[in-house]
């Protein structure tokens, strides 16, 4: 490391932990928990303030990681005052939001998030008053945008969605995939499985139930793959669903019965994250077929864990699979079907996107990813604020 990097000069940065609410850690939470695991071990001599309100929990990490509680009455208040009032006095050089929105009058840099635009792109998320929080989120979502050095996304997807929805330059928007977890590797327990009503041969799906993860034609092709498939070579596999999700579970069910499909279709509800890669080795194929991602990330746990994956040619999910699993067209259940079948009937095909699945994941270890991170949050802390033209407008 040169001396005159930015990586090797000591640097005070800000991070948003709000995600870590006690008793409750969210995906967003865990994204940010791996990140700062890393970097705090990486960069000893930078000194990390984590900002979190009262409901917060801090987990242990590096000396280096120092928790700063700021209580939240109003979320407004404490997003726009009190945390730009807290980096000031903490001499913070550069910020980390996990969201969209960020502190308009912080006295550095700052990075903002976006995951994905899926309530701006899919229908059903778009309708109601739903639309009218849309037609606010853009417009607050596009000032925060022009306020922040850079916006972080999951995907090239992403990328264009940002760049076609929001209006923000491409250039602005960096593409920084989500971190695979070393846990998720391919492992042997039956009992974790058995835990969950899931044994013998098996198709796995893990996700949410929402519409746009598409169950309803996932279950018309096992259906068919049951009835005019594997029904004619005397094979029998269920489908394991592994996900809690009692708002959206009742339509799913109601599909479940019409199709007779009651005693091939196993609810695993919520499964442990410690559990989740034994269900994934154990399954003979993993189904993806949602309609919008903004990453997928069950799709890569899947391939790290050693099973083949089918998922969506849409969206995001070629960039995550590539060639290393089936990509179906998700809104054609009989290609889901007959893609399903060849898998399920073809060893040599399994074990040749076996192969492919371990070998691609190896792009998105923690050190890939948030290495990239960590070298975006230097970039932008050394640049620091770009200096506007006279007479310029923002973006």
């Amino acid at each position: 490391m040169s001396p005159n990097s930015p990586a090797s000069r000591p640097l005070r940065i800000g991070v948003d932990v709000r995600e870590w609410e006690r008793g409750k850690m969210t995906g967003i939470g865990r994204y940010l928990l791996n990140f700062l695991s890393y970097a705090a071990r990486q960069r000893p001599h930078f000194r990390f303030f984590l900002y979190g309100n009262q409901r917060s929990a801090f987990p242990e990490l590096a000396e280096n990681a120092q928790p700063r509680v700021i209580r939240e009455r109003l979320t407004f208040w404490w997003d726009q005052v009190s945390l730009s009032r807290r980096l000031r006095r903490d001499g913070v050089q550069i910020f980390l939001s996990p969201y969209p929105k960020g502190p308009l009058m912080a006295p550095c840099p700052y990075l903002s998030t976006i995951h994905d635009l899926l309530f701006l792109k899919v229908p059903e998320y778009a309708q109601g008053g739903k639309a009218v929080y849309n037609r606010f989120f853009r417009a607050s979502a596009r000032l925060y945008s022009r306020r922040a050095s850079r916006v972080i996304t999951d995907s090239e997807h992403s990328r264009q969605d940002l760049t076609e929805l929001l209006g923000l330059a491409p250039d602005k928007v960096c593409v920084i995939p989500i971190g695979l977890l070393p846990r998720f590797r391919p492992v042997q327990d039956a009992q974790a499985c058995m835990r969950y009503g899931v044994s013998g041969r098996f198709v796995l799906y893990v996700g949410n139930f929402k519409p746009h993860k598409n169950l309803i034609r996932l279950l018309k092709a096992f259906r068919w793959v049951r009835e005019e498939g594997l029904g004619k070579c005397g094979d029998s596999w269920n489908l394991a669903l592994a996900g809690h999700d009692p708002k959206h579970r009742p339509a799913v069910e109601q599909m479940v019965r019409q199709l007779g499909l009651e005693d091939s279709v196993i609810w695993t509800g919520l499964v442990e994250d410690d559990d989740l890669p034994a269900l994934y080795s154990t399954a003979d194929v993993f189904v993806f077929p949602s309609l919008y991602e903004g990453f997928g990330l069950p799709a890569l746990e899947a391939m790290a864990c050693g099973t083949a994956v089918i998922a969506s040619r849409t969206t995001s999910l070629p960039e995550v699979v590539g060639e290393a699993g089936l990509l179906v067209d998700p809104e054609d259940s009989a290609e889901l079907g007959k893609s399903l079948l060849k898998l399920l009937t073809d060893k040599e095909l399994r074990s040749q996107l076996e192969e492919r699945g371990l070998k691609r994941v190896q792009q998105f270890s923690l050190a890939a990813t948030s290495g990239r991170l960590l070298e975006l949050i230097e970039q932008v802390a050394e640049a620091g604020f770009a200096p506007r033209r006279k007479g310029a407008k923002p973006r």
